[in-house]
Formats: structure tokens, C-alpha cells, sequence
């Protein structure tokens, strides 16, 4: 049964990449998130071009070392079309779609992948496929080099000394994805979803463990749990300044309909129920008339950076993740798109 849920978890995460279609918009991320995946639809032809050709003892053909599929691996791609395209382009379409998802949302913290992009702009990240789940990698740094911004973004993933998870930050030492403020938990591995990503997803979705403390950030009443529990799991909505805040797929929970709740209170424990494939929060805003409301615009958002203790330890991961990049870059670099006419 859990190989067919995996199979199925990497089909939905390809459709969604070669299937997503930005709209227009405002807003520095969300609008920029749903973008990174707009890939054309399309195979990528199999094998690996070699054909029967033969070859005479005395000179053996020389045997081309394979790209190991687990364990750390840079791709580094030059744009010339989709972000997301660039990658299936070099890595396939599963694996492609599966990094062009996970790198696209730390991208979308600093460009918007529908509008800024230029024909020469350079991607390149280095990713290790997760060796349990199936559909998830683990990126350990990327980079982004615009035209357009005139300027390289980076991120580094690391974890500071008496931190519970590890995060992004930039060459300063910030942290490179915001963090809402009032908080629903007090800490998280990372976003997997936003509002406007391009899936019709109606909230933001945080990978953390079971059983982590969920808090309502503004107080109000509790109007129900549990409710459509086949979907949602248990869960939490409160009435809160004429919004409603939605919890999805916790734990258990701990507040009950009718209860008074105060900002930053717990009410439940983050899980993995309802229709859920890995353990997360799904916290979602809706107004007095349904509409979905982004919560990195009605919350305030922060940063974090290196503490102090920790930046000689950040600077030697800096440096060891951009000398992995130079090291390996001649050897998975995306040619350049050839000049028209060129053959």
C-alpha cells in the first residue's frame, strides 16, 4: 500500500509542476511561489543516447561515469524558458519537477518566477533525495543569478547551535523564508505550501513533528472541531476579528466548541490525520465570507539570524557548500541555449 501512496504523492507533485498556470497579482512571495513550476507539458525521451555502436577491441570506448542517484547532488541549469523546465530538462521529469517544487519556494522569497526571469539567468542547487520519502528532497544550498536584479541570491541550510531544526540563510547570516508573527508553532523544519502557489491550496502547510504545540495567534471563540474529519483530520476553527482560523490534520485537540481562547494559547497537537500523506500543520484564514486570506498578509513577518556563537560554524558551511558548487559544476552544468540558427 505505501509504495502505491509514494507513486501516487510523485505523479500529483509532476502534474502540479508541468500543469501550473501563474495568474496575475500582487505580493512579493505568494504571487511569486506559483510561478516557479510553470512548466510545459511534455516527456523526456528515455536512454541515454548510446545506441549499438561498435567498437574495436584494441580501443575500448571510453565508460562515462554514472550520476549517483542518492547521496548530495548539484544541478546547475542556464534559463532559457520555465524555471521548472530547466530542471525536468537535466534531471528528468520526476526528479526535476520534485527539486524545481522544493527549490521554487526559496526562490520565490526574492523573485517572482513569472515575470523576472531573463534568458541567461543561472539556477543551481544542490539537493540529496530523501531516503525515506520518495517525493521529497533535502536542499542544501542554491543559488540564483538574476539579470534583471543584477545580483546572485543564496541560500545556505543550516542549523544553529541549540536550534531544534535547521533553516536557510543568506551570506549575511538572515534568514532567508519570513516567519509568522504571532506564531501558530513554535518551531517547524519548513513551508511546504502557500496560499496561491499555483495549486489552489487554500493555506499555508508546515512540516513539523507530531505532536508539536499548535497556538492560536489571535484570541477568539472556537465555533467547532473535527469537523469533515475524513479530509481535515482533527481539527480547530476559531472566530477571531470577523476571520476564521482554520487547523488541519493535528494530533488531538484540545480546545472544544464554545471555549474562549486567548492569543498564543494552545490548542492542540500538530499530526498527520485526515487526508494527510506526512506529519504538518495546515493553517488556513478565511474572511466573514469565505474568501482565503493569506496569512503572510495578515500576520506581521519576521527573520531570524545566525547567533553569534554559531557564525564561525556558518562561515565554514558557506564555505564548504560554495566549493562543492565550483567543484562539481563543469561536470553537471546545463549547456547554454545555442545561438539562433545554431546547430
Amino acid at each position: 500500500m505505501l509504495p502505491i501512496i509514494l507513486l501516487l504523492s510523485v505523479a500529483a507533485n509532476i502534474f502540479f509542476v508541468l500543469k501550473w498556470e501563474p495568474k496575475g497579482g500582487e505580493g512579493v512571495l505568494t504571487d511569486a511561489v506559483k510561478a516557479v513550476a510553470d512548466a510545459e507539458s511534455g516527456e523526456v525521451a528515455a536512454g541515454d543516447g548510446a545506441g549499438d555502436v561498435a567498437v574495436p577491441e584494441a580501443t575500448p570506448a571510453p565508460v562515462e561515469p554514472e550520476t549517483p542517484e542518492d547521496g548530495p547532488r548539484l544541478s546547475k541549469v542556464v534559463i532559457d524558458g520555465p524555471v521548472a523546465r530547466a530542471f525536468t530538462d537535466q534531471l528528468g521529469s520526476v526528479q526535476g519537477s520534485i527539486v524545481a517544487l522544493t527549490a521554487g519556494r526559496l526562490f520565490g522569497w526574492w523573485i517572482d518566477p513569472s515575470k523576472d526571469p531573463r534568458k541567461g539567468d543561472v539556477a543551481a542547487v544542490i539537493f540529496e533525495p530523501d531516503e525515506i520519502i520518495a517525493n521529497e528532497v533535502h536542499i542544501h544550498s542554491l543559488s540564483y543569478t538574476s539579470q534583471k536584479m543584477g545580483k546572485r541570491f543564496e541560500a545556505f541550510r543550516f542549523q544553529p547551535e541549540g536550534w531544534t531544526s535547521a533553516t536557510w540563510f543568506d551570506a549575511d547570516g538572515r534568514e532567508v523564508p519570513a516567519r509568522l508573527e504571532p506564531p501558530v508553532l513554535p518551531d517547524y523544519e519548513q513551508i511546504t505550501s502557500l496560499v496561491g502557489d499555483g495549486r489552489g491550496h487554500a493555506g499555508m502547510d508546515f512540516k513539523v513533528d507530531v505532536d508539536t504545540a499548535v497556538f492560536t495567534p489571535f484570541a477568539g471563540k472556537v465555533l467547532r472541531t473535527n469537523w469533515n474529519h475524513r479530509y481535515n483530520g482533527n481539527s480547530v476553527e476559531i472566530s477571531s476579528e470577523g476571520r476564521r482560523l482554520r487547523f488541519l490534520h493535528l494530533n488531538v485537540t484540545g480546545v472544544k466548541a464554545g471555549q474562549t481562547v486567548k492569543a498564543g494559547q494552545e490548542i492542540g497537537k500538530s499530526g498527520n490525520t485526515g487526508r494527510s500523506f506526512a506529519p504538518h500543520l495546515h493553517y488556513e484564514i478565511v474572511d466573514s465570507n469565505g474568501r482565503v486570506l493569506d496569512p503572510l498578509k495578515v500576520h506581521e513577518q519576521t527573520r531570524r539570524t545566525v547567533p553569534e556563537a554559531s557564525k564561525a560554524a556558518f562561515a565554514a558551511e558557506i564555505e564548504r557548500l560554495r566549493a562543492e558548487m565550483d567543484r562539481e559544476v563543469a561536470e553537471t552544468i546545463t549547456p547554454a541555449p545555442a545561438p539562433d540558427g545554431a546547430q
